[in-house]
């Protein structure tokens, strides 16, 4: 029986044939003209995390940072100012008519503000994720647009690429103090009030095993309404050359934010800390973390936006309910969960009652997060 093999010439001469006989019949080696550009051929191509800016556990930025510190706001993006006092905020907005990019970060320096320090804004790239693009030339590609009132002389946005020697050093606020710290400008140009996708290009040092894509902007004069730059679509690759953006499912970015970070609320786990009164007045609880971590993270418990917080209210099991506010005598954490040890004395003799943990406490305002940032 003969067998027909079709392959295609992707130099555009046409489809060619291979023909032969039996089960295995292979063609002979293809050679390929020009290069592959079909979208997405290869997944996991970006190695920044949210670049498409659609994760927002923490719901934005907004205050005034202490010069060299890092504000987390959208997953796995921060910000912060060089010196001074600076208002900001930094937070989820839709694109507004951007084709395939429903959302992305307005980074804004606060109407009436005068302080003209740089401002930055970036993500650091753990060092598990930069092997492959040691001694490459890699390609930084994003979407921007000014705001109305940028007000950064002649509009000019800039990009580094910052590198050092030694594994997962902490973030921002020590970049220049890397060990081995390298600063490379990846994209240095003026951006419009429309939106434009604009690329870069450099080379990672060989011995890197950190970095960080910085972007940051000097502002001028008084901050008007919209003294701000809008960013989505951010992507850094292997290669020379800008491909579409690596478009991975909502579930699978969520994940790989949440190696960062976990956030617990009473709308995505009111009851989700079960305890059990191990006599006197102790209880034990513990839960399990939706993905592995990337450090035994810190765990903090926020009541109405203050932080340390009362916790949570307790529940007798069955019957009627009773709120108490247990006082946490001692917490453990591994990058897999958390367990934790309270003192709730309205419980004493009790032992082996079942309860659980009101993460919103009274008036749903209380939240619960886990942090393992760089």
């Amino acid at each position: 029986m003969s067998n027909t093999i079709a392959t295609v010439d992707v130099g555009g001469t046409g489809v060619t044939t291979s023909t032969g006989s039996g089960s295995n019949v292979l063609n002979t080696n293809p050679t390929f003209s020009g290069g592959i550009s079909t979208p997405n051929t290869f997944g996991f191509k970006n190695t920044l995390i949210n670049g498409a800016m659609n994760i927002n556990q923490r719901g934005g930025y907004a205050g005034t940072p202490t010069p060299g510190t890092t504000y987390y706001n959208l997953d796995r993006w921060w910000v912060g100012v060089g010196s001074g006092s600076t208002a900001l905020s930094v937070q989820q907005t839709s694109t507004s008519g951007l084709a395939n990019f429903p959302n992305c970060t307005i980074v804004q320096r606060n109407s009436g503000q005068t302080n003209t320090s740089n401002i930055y804004f970036g993500q650091q790239i753990e060092s598990s994720n930069l092997y492959q693009l040691q001694g490459q030339t890699v390609t930084i590609s994003f979407w921007a647009k000014a705001g109305a009132n940028f007000s950064a002389a002649s509009s000019t946005l800039t990009c580094y690429i910052n590198t050092g020697t030694t594994a997962d050093q902490y973030s921002w606020g020590s970049l220049g103090g890397w060990t081995g710290f390298a600063l490379t400008t990846a994209f240095n140009s003026s951006i419009t009030t429309s939106w434009v996708k604009y690329t870069g290009t450099v080379t990672i040092p060989s011995g890197a095993l950190e970095a960080a894509v910085v972007f940051t902007w000097a502002p001028t004069g008084t901050a008007g309404t919209t003294d701000a730059f809008y960013i989505t679509g951010a992507q850094l690759e292997l290669g020379s050359q800008a491909t579409p953006f690596d478009v991975r499912p909502i579930g699978t970015e969520l994940a790989l934010c949440q190696r960062y970070y976990w956030q617990l609320t009473s709308s995505n786990a009111p009851y989700t800390l079960i305890g059990v009164n191990g006599g006197s007045n102790n209880i034990f609880g513990s839960l399990f973390f939706p993905v592995t971590m990337r450090a035994g993270p810190t765990g903090t418990f926020y009541n109405g936006g203050a932080s340390p917080a009362t916790l949570f209210s307790f529940s007798s099991a069955g019957g009627t309910q009773t709120s108490y506010t247990p006082t946490v005598a001692n917490v453990q954490t591994s990058t897999s969960g958390y367990r934790f040890y309270t003192t709730t004395p309205a419980l004493s003799g009790q032992a082996g009652l079942i309860c659980w943990f009101d993460i919103g406490g009274p008036g749903n305002t209380g939240y619960l997060t886990f942090n393992a940032e760089l």
